[in-house]
């Protein structure tokens, strides 16, 4: 029951951060995959977002490093869920 609600929980993120991959979700929780590569993955995804949006001038520095750490913060909530 906690992988199936781990594999909802990050399908649910990946829509946030614009992944839409609840395939690719479900895939990482395999066994072979460890927490803090999956947690990689997932916040590789958002620093490339929020470097776009630097780049775009619709976020500074500084903003993007609180999203980064909040982000963090609510991985690391997820997946020791």
């Amino acid at each position: 029951m906690k992988t199936a609600l781990r594999a909802v929980g990050l399908a649910v993120l990946s829509l946030w951060m614009g992944c839409a991959n609840f395939d690719g979700a479900v895939r990482a929780l395999s066994p072979k995959v460890s927490r803090d590569t999956l947690k990689a993955k997932i916040l590789e995804t958002q620093k490339a977002r929020l470097d776009a949006a630097v780049a775009a001038g619709r976020m500074t520095a500084e903003q993007t490093q609180q999203a980064s750490a909040r982000m963090s913060a609510n991985v690391d909530r997820l997946l020791d869920a």
